[in-house]
């Protein structure tokens, strides 16, 4: 049926590409597209044809054009269906067909065009970015050629898209913003919402769609220019220098643009200011960088808006990520550029003076402005400038210790060294002193004898003044040193630590946590630590990190009655499943090293928790080296526990381990780590699986049930192919499986093998047929097993001979041969004979490989009649398997007719007098008669009749 339906579509396609007047077909066509396409429910299963249909509709609306405009509603309802469609080719076919129609259409498509508004919003975020750009594509006309009154519906969504991490959606969402500005009928009602999204894309980080940002824009200005010429005949005339000081390098915008800005100006910064301290960091990145564009257009139109312009400089000033504070600081140089000294004074000035929660942004934002003002303009000012740095609410107030550090932040951005602030610290801490730091410590420090702990064997013990300068001003320390590792720390997470050195800063770091396990009580930092492990992150890896350091600072007396409670922690799904980066996966196999390295055989009371966590690590990475570490440290784990093997481990957790896999199997997907644990523990536990199949097979019925998630039963399949080709050291390890074969065979395999339209499927039941052949070839099924299911087993296997997939055809001959040489002899003649009809089938067969399996099996199928067979009464069978066989016997490829030679000497030895009759009568027809003669040899060297040929069947 789907081939017909295949077969008609693709006429269809090619009677509209032909007739010279398609358009009259439109009657008959548009019914049946919709009746298949535009209802509520999806009524042609396969996705395939479902696409078929899709590009069949846009071929019409192509050639067809205008002549569509009668049946808009039949066009309206089939989109709104098909651009949700569940297959991504039917849905960026659809959003295609969208955009033809529009402009095929457009006196009559904005009737209903606000209809594929919901549907195009709902896809607009799906996973796959060329459906992305398809439908980005698809809402720019569906807004064009609409009545412009969705613009505020969709306009959130395309600024989300402006975050997209594909340059190609980044792309579309400029070019539509672009045309919209261009092109949009109402367009003046909308230029405060659009100029944000194009100006945002003059910083994108590619090149081609910064400079294709700016294009368009450049065009938006020109038009709006010619538009209103008359508004700005005089501004034409003589503002065409621009300001002292304007930045190097930078081109200055066309009057049109700088206009655009300024009359919108008014609208866009209340916004601004707002997303500038939202809780996203990409947010006010890409706030920061439309800021300094504004700016840049608005010149010394901003003065009007300083006030709000400083409020929110300050307010970003503040923030941890250095593109924001960059930014920022580039925009308060353009207020020096374009606004009087005496105007921003009058308000920085002030600002210097109030108190604040962050007392030194204003002082960054005083930094630049004067270093985009020019000398001469700032001449008069400098008296007034410096007496406010003078005062001592402003300079006095950083000579304690606190002020201090207050000042080294301000001081901190300007600094070309990593390492300045420290060195500026370290000055500040001897200026208090009013002596070198070394020289203090010299006169102050008394050496203990004693040494220090033995987790630091190697450092003398500082004396009591240094330990107590440092205690009394920690802290005042600790918030500076906290601030001043944030650009560090930033650089750090952006690289994967398995992909880059060991810094320097991580290194002090986690020898810093080592110290804390070794003076602070397990009791207290475990209180902090576990929860930081269970709150989400932007570095999730981190608290693990500190936690393996601390662990290792301290002994395994201590963490011996917090064993349980760090375990449970580590096993959480929360904490050990919630992310999959090799970095985060290699500090939580840490945190188990050490664990093991320092509580040795006290790891035993956690045996099962720890192997849970090797087992998810192992199963979620993606990185060869990190899952050798993670084996091995499965081998440490047995060794503190005095184990041999490390099947015996998994021997002696085997049972609590698939019932924690089961108390979760019903919500599995082919995303879930829990199949990625199954897989690891059935390959790895060797020869134990086969002990707890009782447990095993209801979780493998489960998982694969045909209404669960398809890929996640094609894993199944291959981790079960595997597990059944070497069945006795795994599943059949105690000849068990037997017990268990009916289960596994009628409601495991033939559910899954049972046809279904789609390519989805196809690639299931391919994946069952691997199954059953790794079965059938393993040993773990008894011929007599095999026997009593195989009335509804051969039936799916023979229908498998019929699959398109060439991979199917070939798997399915396989098992067929397996299964005669299994139980050939003992199946009865009526289950023989329905079986070589769909053999001989695949004797013309597009692939050699199939073709040449399917030879091997009928040599088994004869050698497979016994005495049971009765040759005459089935002589009608064997006159048309031998009347094929011998069509192949003329192939023109010799190995073809080798193998056809062979099974029809097979055959000599049933029905000699039928086959010798059936030889001679097309022997003078074939090409040569090389073959006959020597099949037509055999035979008489055989004569009597009576010999028997079933043992030849053994070279099969």
């Amino acid at each position: 049926m789907e081939r017909c339906r295949e077969t008609a579509i693709h006429m269809l396609g090619d009677f509209i590409r032909c007739v010279p007047q398609p358009e009259d077909s439109l009657p008959y066509l548009m019914p049946a597209l919709t009746q298949r396409l535009g209802g509520k429910e999806i009524l042609e299963p396969a996705e395939e044809l479902r696409l078929s249909m899709v590009e069949v509709l846009t071929l019409t609306v192509e050639v067809c054009g205008r002549h569509l405009a009668p049946y808009l509603d039949d066009m309206m309802k089939i989109l709104q269906r098909t651009i949700v469609d569940p297959f991504p080719d039917v849905k960026r076919e659809s959003c295609k067909c969208t955009v033809h129609f529009a402009k095929s259409v457009p006196e009559h498509f904005h009737m209903q065009a606000e209809s594929l508004v919901k549907p195009l919003m709902q896809t607009v975020s799906h996973q796959h970015s060329r459906v992305r750009v398809s439908t980005i594509e698809a809402t720019g006309a569906v807004i064009q050629y609409g009545t412009g009154k969705n613009v505020d519906d969709v306009l959130s969504h395309m600024a989300q898209r402006l975050f997209d991490d594909s340059p190609q959606v980044r792309k579309a969402v400029t070019v539509v913003v672009g045309d919209w500005l261009l092109h949009l009928r109402d367009r003046y009602s909308y230029f405060h919402k659009l100029i944000p999204l194009l100006l945002s894309s003059l910083s994108d980080d590619i090149p081609e769609i910064s400079q294709r940002a700016a294009e368009l824009w450049r065009q938006t200005g020109t038009l709006w220019e010619q538009e209103n010429e008359d508004d700005l005949k005089d501004k034409m005339d003589f503002l065409l220098t621009p300001p002292d000081l304007y930045p190097a390098g930078v081109a200055r915008p066309g009057l049109g643009c700088r206009e655009l800005v300024v009359r919108n100006l008014s609208n866009l910064l209340p916004a601004l200011a707002r997303d500038v301290v939202d809780w996203v960091a990409g947010t006010r990145v890409k706030t920061a960088q439309l800021l300094y564009a504004l700016l840049l257009h608005a010149e010394d139109h901003c003065t009007q808006h300083l006030q709000l312009l400083l409020s929110t400089l300050y307010r970003a000033c503040n923030d941890p990520e250095s593109d924001v504070v960059t930014n920022c600081l580039r925009s308060a140089k353009l207020l020096g550029t374009f606004v009087s000294p005496e105007v921003f004074l009058k308000l920085l000035l002030v600002h210097l003076e109030t108190p604040s929660s962050s007392p030194h942004t204003p002082l960054m934002v005083l930094a630049a402005v004067l270093g985009g003002c020019s000398g001469d303009l700032l001449k008069p000012h400098l008296q007034k400038i410096a007496d406010t740095l003078v005062q001592p609410d402003v300079c006095q107030e950083y000579q304690q210790p606190r002020g201090f550090l207050k000042l080294l932040m301000v001081t901190w951005r300007p600094l070309s060294s990593p390492h300045t602030p420290l060195m500026v610290l370290a000055a500040v801490l001897g200026g208090l002193l009013r002596r070198p730091l070394e020289t203090t410590h010299q006169k102050i420090a008394i050496r203990w004898s004693n040494q220090t702990s033995a987790k630091v064997p190697a450092l003398a013990r500082p004396g009591l003044g240094c330990r107590e300068l440092v205690v009394r001003n920690l802290s005042n320390l600790l918030p500076a040193l906290a601030r001043d590792s944030a650009p560090a720390a930033a650089a750090l997470h952006a690289v994967p630590r398995l992909q880059r050195p060991e810094s320097d800063v991580v290194t002090n770091c986690l020898r810093s946590a080592k110290l804390l396990g070794t003076f602070v009580s397990p009791e207290v930092f475990l209180k902090l630590l576990l929860v930081h492990l269970e709150t989400p992150s932007s570095s999730p890896h981190t608290p693990l990190m500190v936690l393996a350091a601390v662990l290792g600072g301290c002994s395994g007396d201590l963490l011996k009655p917090h064993l349980q409670k760090i375990a449970d922690t580590l096993v959480q799904p929360d904490v050990c499943q919630e992310y999959q980066q090799a970095v985060y996966l290699d500090q939580l196999l840490s945190c188990v090293d050490v664990l093991l390295s320092v509580c040795e055989k006290d790891c035993c009371s956690v045996s099962l928790q720890l192997l849970q966590v090797l087992v998810t690590v192992q199963s979620l990475s993606t990185e060869p080296l990190l899952t050798d570490k993670a084996e091995q440290s499965v081998v440490s784990l047995c060794k503190v526990q005095v184990l041999l093997t490390v099947a015996d481990l998994y021997r002696q957790h085997m049972d609590q381990l698939l019932q924690w896999l089961s108390a979760s199997q019903k919500t599995w997907t082919s995303y879930s780590p829990q199949r990625l644990q199954l897989q690891v523990i059935a390959t790895q536990s060797g020869p134990v699986i086969g002990e707890f199949l009782p447990l095993l097979m209801p979780l493998l019925q489960n998982c694969l049930d045909p209404e669960r998630d398809p890929e996640m039963r094609l894993h199944m399949f291959t981790m079960l192919s595997k597990l059944l080709l070497d069945a006795t050291h795994t599943l059949d390890s105690q000849g068990r499986f037997c017990e268990h074969l009916d289960v596994f065979l009628l409601e495991l395999l033939l559910p899954n093998l049972v046809w279904k339209a789609g390519r989805t499927a196809a690639a299931i039941r391919t994946s069952a047929l691997s199954c059953l052949l790794a079965l059938l070839q393993g040993g773990a099924i008894p011929p007599s097993q095999l026997l009593a299911v195989e009335e509804r087993l051969s039936p799916q296997v023979l229908s498998a001979l019929e699959e398109d997939s060439q991979l199917s055809r070939l798997l399915a001959c396989r098992s067929l041969s397996t299964l005669l040489k299994l139980i050939g002899p003992s199946l009865h003649p009526d289950a023989l004979n329905n079986i070589y009809p769909e053999v001989l089938k695949r004797l013309d067969d597009s692939s050699e490989e199939v073709r040449s399996v399917a030879l091997r099996a009928l040599g088994l199928w004869l050698a497979s009649l016994g005495k049971d067979y009765n040759s005459q009464l089935y002589s009608q069978h064997l006159e048309v398997l031998f009347q094929q066989l011998l069509l192949h016997l003329d192939d023109p490829d010799s190995r073809v007719q080798d193998t056809v030679l062979e099974v029809l000497k097979t055959g000599s030895g049933v029905h000699p007098a039928l086959l010798k009759q059936e030889v001679e009568a097309v022997r003078d027809k074939q090409r040569t008669p090389v073959y006959c003669d020597q099949l037509l040899q055999h035979i008489h060297s055989t004569q009597g009749y009576g010999v028997e040929m079933h043992s030849i069947g053994k070279i099969y």
